[in-house]
């Protein structure tokens, strides 16, 4: 099985927001108060603007001329506080891979291109907002390293 991964160009818009939009409806599944079933998750003008600042990338995964696999990455700057340096963090936006192509390796490999552009582009680490509710995620991404950082809690204040 061959596995391209490249960033994603202006013609892969269509194949990008099906793969997201597909990830969107999981997480309704789960968090129906949080997202929307048939949102869709870049417009055509978000999605160009991805692609022409050097701070943000779509990252894909191609196999047989289909796109199975994408990381959006952004690179955000927080400036010096107190005793705090300033840095740079890379963080993933979106992530998600077809269903039918998962467990082959391939989310590992487009999380390791990820990693590597943020080094590239001198992030201090990478961050990601991983759902409590998505046990697979989870387990997903402390298998490739990462760890919890801190807990963002949450109450409904309109039932």
């Amino acid at each position: 099985m061959m596995i391209t991964y490249r960033p994603a160009n202006t013609q892969d818009y269509h194949e990008v927001n099906k793969l997201l939009s597909d990830t969107q409806r999981l997480h309704a599944e789960m968090l129906p108060m949080n997202f929307e079933k048939n949102a869709t998750v870049l417009s055509p003008t978000q999605y160009q603007s991805m692609l022409f600042y050097s701070t943000n990338d779509i990252l894909v995964a191609v196999y047989n001329q289909e796109i199975v696999g994408v990381s959006v990455v952004e690179l955000m700057y927080t400036p010096a506080v107190n005793q705090y340096p300033p840095r740079y963090t890379a963080y993933i936006q979106y992530f998600g891979v077809h269903r039918d192509h998962r467990h082959r390796g391939i989310g590992k490999q487009l999380f390791h291109v990820s990693k590597e552009w943020a080094k590239q582009k001198g992030a201090s680490d990478l961050q990601l907002t991983v759902w409590s509710v998505n046990n697979n995620a989870v387990k997903f991404y402390e298998g490739v390293g990462m760890h919890e950082l801190n807990k963002l809690m949450t109450i409904p204040l309109h039932e």
